[in-house]
């Protein structure tokens, strides 16, 4: 079977082991920020998309872990774009609170367990402020981009997720494509395990053709329905 074709909407930003995405509409909206020192990638993969830093309408973070929102401030400061966010995350992007991470498979563990011994970055990102904190559904409509955005708490208790009607999904650390950029899995940490399996059993249930996670792939719907069958629609 071939792969799907990528929507129109949605631009991929490589920023090393994560990426952001940028939709294309009326509004222009920027998925994500990447990890510290990363904004002169993501305006160039602005600018050679055709969309200057100055013409975001919307920066909206999937969640508040710093590999997400460490740009957040820079960019903001390059345009006069609107931060959202989950209602849950908001500690998180304005730093006022120090992540809890809980390990959600063997990659998630490890990493923890060097975290006490060195510094791997988690906090050394750039405070931001949210303009916007999002609670329920956010339609898309209005910035020219056919599809919703979601609350998909688990991964973390503001986690949100995208999904639009070409049949994409952009959903955050929801799923996990490391270490394996190319097979889905558990993300690296979940917060609340049992919101988390919720979280996936309502992405799979619109049936996305393409699942754009934020660590490695895209995956096919099929795909992930073979490695969480327990999610899956019937």
């Amino acid at each position: 079977m071939p792969a799907p074709s990528p929507s129109p909407y949605i631009v991929p930003i490589q920023l090393g082991i994560v990426q952001a995405f940028l939709l294309r509409g009326k509004r222009p909206i920027l998925v994500d920020t990447g990890t510290p020192d990363g904004a002169k990638a993501i305006v160039q993969a602005l600018l050679k998309a055709g969309i200057e830093p100055a013409d975001l309408d919307l920066i909206l973070l999937t969640h508040g872990h710093y590999d997400h929102a460490g740009n957040a401030a820079a960019l903001l400061r390059m345009s006069s774009a609107t931060l959202a966010v989950g209602l849950g995350d908001g500690a998180l992007v304005r730093k006022s609170e120090t992540p809890s991470y809980r390990a959600g498979n063997w990659l998630g563990r490890l990493f923890l367990l060097l975290r006490r011994v060195v510094d791997v970055g988690t906090e050394n990102h750039e405070p931001a402020q949210p303009h916007w904190y999002i609670a329920g559904e956010l339609d898309l409509h209005p910035y020219g981009i056919p599809g919703r955005v979601i609350p998909t708490p688990g991964h973390t208790p503001g986690s949100l997720s995208i999904l639009l009607e070409t049949g994409e999904a952009i959903v955050g650390d929801l799923i996990g494509g490391l270490p394996i950029p190319q097979l889905p899995g558990r993300p690296l940490f979940i917060h609340d395990e049992a919101a988390w399996r919720e979280s996936l059993r309502r992405v799979l249930a619109a049936r996305p053709r393409l699942i754009y996670p934020s660590h490695g792939g895209p995956f096919t719907f099929q795909r992930v329905a073979r490695t969480f069958p327990w999610a899956a629609p019937a």
